[in-house]
């Protein structure tokens, strides 16, 4: 006998409407659960990451949304979607590593270009390069010019590219561990332990001292006498 097997649930990567409410429910306090920009603050927040970023998108200042942010409620219901999101996507420290991993792997010849240039243009460079990526800037050199009429003007002769990238040592250390490549090794060592032969040593000398300046013992006569009243 066969049994039906269950339908397929395909998961774009968002929470349910339910999930979404229940957390929000539970976490919210009433007011804010009722409040429409709380609302949308949070859901901005947690595709951005950013509190400036989810401020403009619900189009309100940048201290109400630092306070929305550190709101006991609203952090506690922004800490569980995000957590339910991250299960759901399956989103574990095996991906985590994988990440780390692409810093360890990075070679800085992915961001030249094959005449000795440097890539500016993020657009030009591999996605696992661009996550390697800590900073990148890049400033324009002018030169001042004259043209017929005497007009001065600013020309581009060239660019000044600046990049940063995550630390390469750190990501090895954090893959080692997981690895348990590296391991934390602790010594202990006790003074008198350390220096046991020599206290052993320091204390026979004294000993021997001792017997060598030790008095001759020293006799006396007592005789008893019987007193008459």
């Amino acid at each position: 006998m066969s049994f039906p097997k269950p339908p397929v649930v395909k998961s774009d990567g968002k929470l349910t409407e339910n999930e979404s409410s229940f957390i929000l429910n539970d976490c919210l306090k009433p007011k804010h659960r009722k409040d429409a920009t709380v609302l949308a603050f949070i859901d901005s927040f947690i595709k951005c990451k950013s509190i400036a970023q989810a401020s403009e998108e619900c189009n309100i200042h940048k201290s109400l949304g630092y306070q929305y942010r550190h709101r006991k409620d609203i952090a506690n219901a922004i800490q569980k979607l995000i957590d339910k999101s991250a299960v759901k996507h399956g989103f574990d420290a095996s991906e985590i590593i994988e990440r780390v991993k692409e810093f360890v792997d990075f070679d800085p010849i992915s961001v030249q270009n094959p005449d000795g240039t440097y890539k500016s243009n993020l657009h030009d460079v591999d996605p696992e390069a661009r996550r390697s990526i800590k900073k990148l800037k890049v400033k324009n050199l002018y030169k001042q010019t004259e043209d017929m009429n005497g007009m001065k003007k600013k020309i581009i002769i060239g660019e000044v590219i600046e990049y940063e990238f995550y630390d390469k040592l750190k990501a090895s250390e954090l893959v080692g561990k997981e690895k348990e490549l590296f391991k934390n090794v602790t010594k202990v060592e006790h003074g008198i332990t350390k220096d046991m032969a020599s206290i052993l040593l320091d204390s026979a000398k004294r000993a021997d001292r001792f017997i060598e300046k030790k008095p001759d013992p020293i006799t006396i006569n007592a005789e008893a006498r019987v007193v008459n009243d």
